[in-house]
């Protein structure tokens, strides 16, 4: 199993089930819920970068850490930055394409001969089974008529020529050979029951596979519309996945964009504030020099006065004690300050130092393992990780039967989780 093209193609689900770091001041906008259900957002590294970035920005702000050495500019540009991460025009068009995609879906199938079919389908079963009935039948019925009329002018015929004979007397012999006559055209009339009787079935079965044919046409072209149908649904879920696709690498570019341009003027912050400091502590090394110069003029004039001025010195000396005092006083209260000060700002920043290492290892660690909300059932063990998912199906997929396998595929898939090629035996 390609665990990398797992990761590129699952992200969505992941991003889904863990949630981002920070809350949504971190990240752009979600697409609707039927996206979320077909395919889920991904959550790339830039995204999580920026949500622990930002997470990291709210902790310093809760904490009050101070850069009192910042220039106005920084301040007002990393304040913009650290307001938390607002999506691009790039994003927010291909979130708003999405959107219009989603709500062009191709509505449910409606059969254009369905009524047309039902009909055919109960006129073809509905038939009643080839009876032929003779009097029912009126071309039988034009012949009989026809060869009883052929056969009593028969009759009358031979009955007249039988009486000619006979003097114009009748005879049974003219009455015997009359009803020959008319016999002789009813059995021609009954020799033409088979003839009829198959031009009736002929028929019967002309209607049917007429019947049959109609179906069948009606089949083809609602199987072509149920085609089209189906093609306008493949190409608006693939116009949704190539939308998707296109809406999360605007997402994270954008969002890579902005944490490194947060990251720069984090950075730059700390720089400016570094040197403040370090111009802080040399004022403040020039300023114990200068008092160490007036200390030693200071003690140079007394010297001097003590000299020149015997009657003054206690009073001078008490006085100039006194100077002392009040300038070591403050000398000691600006230094203490000042050592406080720098060793407050060197322990902030290492705890920061500590903070951006161990949000690193964290995000490490996040890009190695996701952990969903509700947990996966393959075979009915509850997988609760990415890294669960990938470990069993590389240790167990050798043994699926291929309906296992297909199975598990398209389970799996919903969550947009790929599991490469089937491994076992067919």
């Amino acid at each position: 199993m390609d665990k990398k093209k797992y990761n590129n193609t699952a992200g969505g689900l992941v991003s889904a089930a863990s949630g981002f770091v920070g809350g949504s001041a971190t990240r752009p906008a979600q697409p609707t819920a039927e996206l979320n259900a077909a395919y889920m957002p991904k959550s790339g590294p830039a995204g999580s970068t920026a949500a622990a970035a930002a997470q990291a920005v709210a902790q310093r702000q809760q904490q009050g850490t101070r850069r009192p050495g910042v220039s106005r500019q920084t301040q007002q540009t990393l304040a913009g930055y650290e307001g938390g991460y607002t999506p691009g025009a790039g994003v927010t068009a291909a979130q708003q394409y999405l959107d219009q995609l989603l709500g062009q879906k191709p509505g449910a199938y409606q059969s254009p001969y369905g009524a047309q079919l039902e009909e055919l389908y109960g006129k073809i079963t509905g038939r009643q089974p080839f009876r032929y009935d003779l009097n029912a039948d009126a071309l039988y019925r034009q012949y009989r008529d026809q060869y009883a009329q052929m056969g009593r002018s028969a009759m009358m015929d031979t009955m007249g020529q039988a009486a000619g004979l006979t003097g114009g007397y009748g005879s049974s012999y003219s009455q015997a050979a009359g009803q020959q006559a008319y016999d002789a055209y009813l059995q021609q009339l009954n020799d033409k029951v088979p003839e009829l009787y198959n031009l009736a079935l002929s028929k019967y079965q002309a209607e049917g596979d007429d019947l049959l044919q109609q179906y069948s046409l009606l089949g083809d072209r609602e199987d072509q519309a149920y085609s089209r149908w189906r093609d306008e649904l493949g190409d608006w879920r693939s116009d949704v996945a190539q939308a998707y696709q296109r809406y999360g690498d605007e997402r994270d570019f954008d969002a890579g964009q902005w944490n490194t341009m947060l990251n720069y003027w984090m950075q730059k912050a700390d720089q400016e504030n570094d040197d403040w400091w370090q111009q802080t502590q040399w004022d403040y090394q020039l300023g114990r020099d200068q008092i160490a110069d007036q200390r030693y003029d200071t003690e140079w004039q007394h010297q001097l006065d003590r000299e020149g001025v015997e009657d003054q010195r206690y009073a001078t000396e008490w006085q100039h004690q006194l100077d002392r005092e009040k300038v070591s006083d403050s000398q000691w209260e600006r230094q203490f300050a000042a050592s406080q000060a720098a060793k407050a700002y060197q322990q902030q920043y290492s705890d920061l130092l500590d903070e951006y290492k161990e949000l690193q290892a964290a995000q490490e660690e996040e890009q190695q393992d996701y952990y969903f909300k509700t947990p996966i059932r393959i075979h009915g063990i509850p997988l609760e990780s990415l890294r669960q998912v990938t470990d069993y199906i590389d240790k167990e997929s050798g043994s699926w039967s291929y309906a296992e396998w297909e199975s598990i595929r398209k389970e799996l898939a919903q969550y947009g989780i790929d599991i490469g090629n089937y491994k076992g035996k067919k």
